[in-house]
């Protein structure tokens, strides 16, 4: 359970961080499905939660290079925290496993 909850405290640390330098980004740094850029935070926040949880469902899109590095930025951090959290739990598996056979 220890585990669960710091990998949720992980992702909404990630979602907060990513949210905020969204918001923070210089006015056209993203579009919305009508060419206007919404600078609201809940905008960003959304658009960052879309991303971590893997669905990336949004009506913002990168619309700068910069913008779309740290778009880039924020998915290898999602990647990374899978692939952290697949070993964790495969090295629980196995550990589980060896000790039951």
């Amino acid at each position: 359970m220890k585990v669960v909850l710091q990998t949720f405290i992980l992702n909404l640390g990630l979602i907060v961080f990513f949210s905020l330098f969204y918001f923070i980004l210089p006015e056209g740094s993203f579009k919305t499905t009508n060419d206007v850029y919404v600078a609201k935070y809940i905008d960003c926040f959304t658009f960052s939660t879309t991303i971590q949880a893997g669905v990336g469902i949004t009506t913002m899109t990168p619309n700068t290079d910069f913008a779309k590095l740290l778009v880039s930025c924020h998915q290898i951090c999602l990647i990374g925290l899978n692939v952290i959290l697949l070993y964790i739990f495969l090295k629980h598996h196995i550990k589980h496993h060896r000790k039951h056979h």
